[in-house]
């Protein structure tokens, strides 16, 4: 069996950090996916706003969402406030060849996690 090892130029605390970092990215993943954003997104709610009604869910918290998704690379913002899907993002969309989106809706799930893992 071989062992696959990257090297990596952070510190250990760097390291440590966005190890740590990975739970929190994959939850914001899984909300997005079982809101749909990726799909309303391609149907044309831009908006922060559109889309917490189009996703009937509180808009202050979701333009967090949107907005950390962004800085990741999932989404872009414009300087209107519009959110756009990326290539990252699209993968996401429940209507395209390879998505990901079931992926991304169950990898958070209490009943798959708590199973697997406890």
């Amino acid at each position: 069996m071989s062992t696959m090892r990257m090297e990596i130029a952070e510190s250990p605390n760097e390291q440590m950090q966005t190890m740590l970092a990975g739970h929190f990215v994959s939850q914001c993943l899984h909300v997005a996916a079982v809101l749909g954003l990726p799909d309303l997104i391609a149907q044309g709610n831009e908006t922060a706003e559109e889309l917490a009604q189009a996703a009937s869910c509180h808009q202050p918290s979701l333009n967090r969402l949107l907005t950390t998704l962004a800085s990741l690379g999932v989404f872009t913002r414009d300087a209107m406030g519009r959110f756009r899907l990326t290539p990252l993002g699209d993968t996401l969309r429940s209507d395209v060849q390879g998505s990901l989106c079931d992926k991304a809706t169950a990898s958070q799930s209490h009943e798959t996690t708590s199973n697997r893992f406890f």
